[in-house]
């Protein structure tokens, strides 16, 4: 769908979809490391990657979530634009699409930077080799937030409300 030549999904959706790629990946090297971990220590020791078990598959909806709504707030930009431009309602229907289609990739943007913040101090426990498999995960994270700043930027740039733009600034 990323590459037929519509306008949604875009940017925003692949973002969103990199979030929950990301956490993909995340997961996997958690559910091996406590399951490595089970065999070693019986005792409960090492467990400290099991409380992200809980949380991880949560987060990967929430993405999921959002890069469907993310098409569904660029597809009212872009029905927004196609009011004839006589119409008077017009501006005001651009203006409160553009609005949803930057809160969407604001929630994006938010929800990543707390997966990283959570995961990041996890990495130190995971195994050597499953190391890699982790950091590729953050990485996946990191891009979803940029990609989501970037979709946030784009739209705060055609809106027209200064105090909306201060607010999310």
């Amino acid at each position: 769908a990323l590459a037929k030549p519509e306008p949604v999904p875009g940017g925003g959706s692949a973002a969103a979809a990199m979030g929950a790629m990301g956490l993909s990946l995340v997961l996997k090297t958690v559910l091996i490391q406590q399951r490595k971990n089970a065999k070693v220590n019986a005792n409960g020791h090492g467990r400290e990657v099991d409380g992200l078990v809980a949380l991880i598959p949560g987060w990967r909806a929430e993405f999921l979530l959002l890069a469907q709504e993310d098409s569904l707030s660029y597809q009212k930009v872009v029905e927004a634009y196609r009011i004839f431009k006589t119409d008077p309602k017009r501006e005001e229907a651009i203006q409160a699409a553009l609005k949803y289609a930057c809160e969407v990739p604001l929630k994006g943007l938010h929800l990543g930077l707390q997966c990283i913040n959570t995961l990041d101090p996890a990495r130190a426990t995971i195994s050597p080799g499953l190391v890699s498999d982790f950091k590729v995960g953050l990485r996946a994270l990191a891009a979803c937030c940029h990609g989501a700043k970037e979709n946030v930027l784009i739209n705060l740039d055609l809106i027209k409300d200064e105090s909306y733009k201060n607010k999310v600034a």
